[in-house]
């Protein structure tokens, strides 16, 4: 599944080609596929997590094994770190620091693998929506990599001032706070830990079907799910119906309904009740 997205992100024929070539030539490839396949399908293997329904999808359509082995346990974040209470306490502060106007939209973006991530994708949207929205905004891209690439692109495209990248940050809550929308393009997450961060502090998320964190956005109050990142249509759209204070703030309302699924002493407390009511499975079979 992950080859599939690392070669969807690819821009050209070529590079998909080389891609493909690259990976044919390494040992390391087989061997890991092998390994994969092997823990998958060890039938004295009683159960097997995956950490979003997605992820169980791929382990059936990749390896064939019985969905009854598999348990979903999402992944979990900190939600009293990753809180929307801090927009009341450094909100104002964060985006003085960053040079954001009062009246401007920020929508963040964090990746490290800017081409996996969707970052072009993301810069070629922004001309549509600077079309189809009436206020300032601003794409935040969080991340350490080339960004020339994409500065240039950006440039080309007459969108050079609605995009900034900032490289380490050691703190991420004040920047969520910062932001009024998440948006995270990829082509291939397992299940993105910035997307839930995002949904805990209170943020709308615009992600992909390729991000098994997608499965939080259950309702259309919270987010939306992209079926192509590459869709500038869909995607400007998406991001433009989070400009609104109002919908922002059902989506706030929202998350905090739903936000206790995600805490990650639950992922703690689920994986513990997987191995005890195993346990006691294996001693009533003895």
């Amino acid at each position: 599944s992950w080859i599939e997205g690392d070669d969807a992100s690819r821009e050209s024929f070529w590079g998909r080609l080389f891609g493909k070539i690259r990976r044919g030539l390494m040992i390391r490839h087989y061997l890991i596929l092998r390994l994969q396949r092997r823990q998958y399908t060890d039938p004295t293997v009683r159960a097997i997590v995956a950490i979003s329904g997605m992820i169980k999808d791929d382990m059936i359509r990749f390896h064939t094994v019985d969905p009854e082995r598999i348990r979903v346990v999402f992944n979990g974040v900190d939600i009293a770190r990753f809180h929307p209470r801090l927009r009341d306490e450094v909100r104002e502060r964060e985006r003085s620091r960053l040079g954001v106007g009062e009246d401007e939209i920020v929508i963040l973006l964090v990746a490290n693998n800017f081409r996996l991530k969707g970052v072009l994708p993301a810069v070629r949207m922004l001309p549509r929506l600077s079309d189809l929205v009436d206020r300032p905004f601003r794409l935040f891209v969080v991340g350490r990599g080339d960004t020339k690439k994409y500065l240039k692109e950006a440039k080309r495209l007459g969108v050079r001032d609605r995009i900034r990248f900032l490289d380490y940050v050691p703190d991420m809550p004040p920047l969520y706070a910062a932001a009024d929308i998440y948006y995270h393009p990829t082509f291939y997450d397992s299940c993105s830990l910035v997307v839930l961060e995002a949904f805990a502090a209170g943020l709308p998320v615009i992600t992909t079907v390729k991000n098994g964190a997608s499965g939080a956005i259950t309702e259309k109050a919270v987010g939306r799910v992209l079926t192509d990142p590459r869709n500038v249509e869909e995607t400007a759209r998406a991001l433009a119906a989070f400009f609104p204070r109002a919908a922002r703030e059902r989506a706030l309302e929202a998350t905090m309904r739903l936000r206790d699924a995600y805490d990650d002493t639950r992922n703690i407390d689920r994986i513990c009740l997987l191995y005890t009511s195993d346990a006691a499975d294996e001693e009533d079979s003895v």
